[in-house]
């Protein structure tokens, strides 16, 4: 399945769909705009991006399939102010495509900016327009969307292919489709078989399902003196990671997630703040008033910097450190408890604010320059 989405006048994606992880390509102007293809990782075709010599904005990936044969996924964006040269350098590209060794098939999707060609008849009003239909004509491509794609009433995002038994099911759906666009999003279904690598699932701690006691039981009966005397705080942090994860995997069971596309750093927060955004955007809707607009887009803001720290910080669950980040997340989430306490005590004096907690660390270290320099 492959869907086009025009974006709006100058941008779109091409998608293979049914897929996993996306791999990204983009070509950008200056001045906006781009073209781009989306390719799945977890198919097991080589693919490789073809290098165009040109300025056009034309971008091509070749597919090569398990008996080394080709499929060629191409896209671009023309200007409509464009002229001769853009015309050969997209017509020279696309011959050149089709001269590849053991090329199967070829698609070539895009916003041409070709409104005065009628294409059931072959016809079109400019010279320009003339040469494009006669080009596409000599290098034996079908032209296959045939209703309007524009909410002008005109046909300007095109699919050329060099084969229509290899593809199904073209349907140019209305404004609405798929995104906010003047353009209308195209789907189609390519007929060929590509093989995709097995899924990788993950596995997660089930701290709920967790044997607390007797997991308390086990980190009490460790001696931990023989663990950090004379030790260097590095290495004995990684050595009580080391035991911590043995008898974590001894006490807490796993479990599978089903889900594969939830990415592992999205969790509630990122779920409550994206139910805000939602909220404040559906009342900036309903009212139209600044205010409701200003509070919708300091929630957009804040929604994408969360996602971005979340991303940032998030490390694989096979590590050790991220054992020992979600195993003391829960447990302070169930104790109530934080890092330091409510209550401080040393040498016979209590404190409970953070000033005089903050002295009574500062004379701890000052008594003990050896436990600093540990730390540096």
């Amino acid at each position: 399945m492959m869907k086009y989405f025009p974006l709006n006048c100058t941008q779109f994606i091409v998608k293979i769909d049914l897929l996993n992880r996306i791999r990204l390509v983009i070509t950008r102007r200056k001045n906006g705009g781009g073209v781009l293809i989306a390719i799945s990782t977890n198919i097991t075709s080589v693919v490789n991006i073809i290098p165009i010599g040109h300025k056009a904005e034309f971008l091509a990936l070749e597919l090569v399939l398990e008996d080394k044969s080709k499929i060629v996924l191409s896209t671009c964006y023309r200007v409509g102010t464009l002229g001769a040269e853009n015309f050969n350098a997209i017509t020279e590209t696309l011959k050149m495509l089709l001269r590849k060794k053991k090329l199967r098939k070829l698609y070539f999707i895009g916003d041409l900016n070709l409104p005065g060609i009628e294409w059931d008849e072959g016809t079109a009003r400019t010279v320009l327009e003339t040469n494009f239909v006669e080009g596409f004509a000599e290098m034996n491509l079908l032209q296959l969307i045939k209703t309007p794609t524009h909410s002008k009433g005109n046909i300007l995002d095109l699919l050329f292919v060099n084969s229509n038994q290899s593809i199904t099911d073209v349907n140019v759906h209305g404004e609405g489709g798929y995104c906010k666009s003047d353009h209308f999003p195209i789907t189609f279904n390519i007929l060929q078989r590509c093989p995709r690598k097995p899924r990788n699932r993950r596995m997660c701690y089930s701290y709920k399902n967790a044997d607390w006691e007797s997991l308390n039981k086990d980190l009490c009966q460790v001696n931990w003196d023989g663990v950090f005397n004379y030790t260097e705080s590095e290495n004995a942090w990684n050595e009580f990671t080391v035991i911590l994860q043995k008898l974590v995997n001894r006490h807490i069971p796993k479990f599978t997630i089903k889900d594969e596309f939830k990415p592992p750093w999205f969790d509630s927060e990122c779920f409550e703040s994206g139910k805000m955004k939602d909220k404040l955007h559906r009342k900036f809707k309903k009212s139209k008033t600044l205010s409701n607009e200003l509070n919708f887009r300091k929630a957009r803001k804040d929604f994408k910097k969360l996602l971005k720290s979340k991303m940032r910080k998030n490390l694989d669950d096979s590590k050790g450190s991220t054992l020992a980040k979600k195993f003391w997340s829960h447990v302070k989430s169930i104790t109530k408890s934080s890092r330091i306490p409510e209550v401080m005590s040393r040498k016979g004096v209590s404190s409970s604010s953070a000033v005089s907690k903050a002295n009574m660390f500062n004379k701890f270290f000052i008594e003990h320059p050896a436990v600093m320099a540990t730390l540096r």
